[in-house]
């Protein structure tokens, strides 16, 4: 008996840690720094020994996730039949396939909070890794003209920032839950080493979302007595873009690069002809996006199908829209979008309805409404950090429900 718990435990550490090495990779497999194959390595090992552990414990768990991720994979093949192009094995609908998989491997491990926070941890070192390995190798610089940092590595700096933007959010999250001063003091420096990055990167939206998701955690915090400090965390995080603003604005490499960034959006309403291109040609992608969904309201135009509109009609450009409600609903229409976001309502609702505060809990909505947050300037449903949080939350949900049960059991 005691040799079998032995080797199951052997099993699920090698798997977890495998899991590590595919997110750190993830990170520092990047074009100038390290091969990228190391991380095809280390996604195909993950993958192949998930195999292994999943027919070994002999039993596939099938929940609400999984079923959520299947509808959405068949209603996008379905949709790419009256889309302009039909590709299954490239582009955006192999990345949902990839990404059920990832999500169907991430929910048949056994998660607790130990496990769950080491994965949390293995985002913050990569990501802080990056940065370190960065400025030993002299890349770390706010020179990078005239594209902006981050582009050289990854081939679009957007995508940097988004890297950069989870190590933060699970920097976020272990620096609230963490217990000890000095973790906490850790963490922090994460948070500022990653804000130093996304800064860089001039991604605009990418330094707001962390600071919704932390609002939102720590509303949902309760000290020792029970009790949550709601105009106590309103009066921090108020400080906290305070400062980060005045920073931004008046340091003057970091208006240089984002800065002014931040000048030319809200130049949208109050002088136009101040606003930047990129800004206004995400609006008239938008707008364009909305008005031809009305066209086909119910089924959309196809899947993956703005972009080709897009360049033919709207800036001459294969772009996505920059908003995931458009986008869905211009690709797939209202069906899809309903079908997307349905699993969105089931976190929120499932989250809700735990009666007792808990970060756990917290986890779940800020995660959520975050998102909801990035997705107005952001095509996500085919990106890989966007199911990982999603499945983070569903994760989180089922560490509350052990939770409920450990608490019962010692009341019976």
């Amino acid at each position: 008996m005691t040799k079998t718990i032995n080797i199951k435990t052997s099993i699920v550490g090698a798997w977890f840690g495998l899991f590590m090495f595919y997110i750190m990779t993830s990170y520092v497999a990047l074009d100038g720094l390290l091969p990228t194959y190391i991380n095809s390595i280390a996604l195909y090992s993950f993958l192949l020994y998930s195999a292994f552990a999943i027919i070994y414990s002999g039993k596939i768990k099938l929940t609400p996730i999984l079923w959520w991720e299947l509808i959405c994979l068949l209603f996008a093949l379905v949709a790419m039949y009256y889309s302009p192009s039909f590709s299954i094995f490239g582009g955006t609908y192999y990345s949902l396939i990839v990404n059920f998989i990832i999500v169907f491997i991430l929910t048949q491990m056994p998660w607790n909070r130990a496990r769950f926070n080491m994965i949390m941890k293995a985002f913050v070192v990569s990501s802080v890794g990056l940065m370190i390995i960065l400025f030993v190798t002299g890349k770390l610089n706010f020179t990078e003209t005239p594209d902006r940092f981050g582009s050289s590595l990854t081939g679009n700096a957007n995508i940097f920032a988004v890297m950069l933007m989870m190590g933060a959010i699970y920097s976020i999250w272990l620096l609230i839950s963490s217990k000890t001063a000095t973790e906490k003091v850790l963490y922090l420096l994460s948070v500022v080493i990653l804000y130093v990055g996304m800064f860089m990167s001039g991604g605009r939206k990418y330094v707001v979302i962390p600071i919704i998701f932390v609002y939102v955690l720590l509303v949902n915090k309760v000290d020792k007595k029970g009790k949550s400090h709601v105009l106590e965390s309103t009066c921090l995080v108020i400080l906290v873009c305070f400062v980060i603003y005045q920073l931004i604005m008046n340091v003057p490499m970091l208006y240089e690069s984002i800065g002014i960034r931040f000048d030319e959006f809200f130049a949208l309403f109050n002088n136009r002809a101040e606003a930047d291109s990129s800004s206004l040609f995400r609006e008239k992608m938008i707008t364009a996006a909305f008005d031809k969904w009305k066209t086909s309201p119910l089924w959309g135009h196809g899947f993956d199908s703005f972009k080709y509109y897009n360049a033919s009609s709207v800036t001459g450009h294969m772009y996505y829209s920059h908003n995931n409600f458009v986008e869905l609903l211009y690709n797939q229409g209202i069906i899809g979008f309903i079908a997307y976001y349905s699993f969105y309502v089931y976190l929120i609702v499932k989250a809700v309805k735990i009666r007792k505060k808990t970060l756990f809990k917290g986890f779940v909505l800020a995660a959520i409404i975050s998102t909801l947050v990035f997705e107005i300037f952001e095509v996500t449903y085919s990106i890989t950090p966007t199911q990982l949080m999603l499945c983070f939350s569903y994760i989180c949900l089922h560490i509350c429900s052990q939770d409920e049960k450990a608490v019962s059991n010692e009341q019976d």
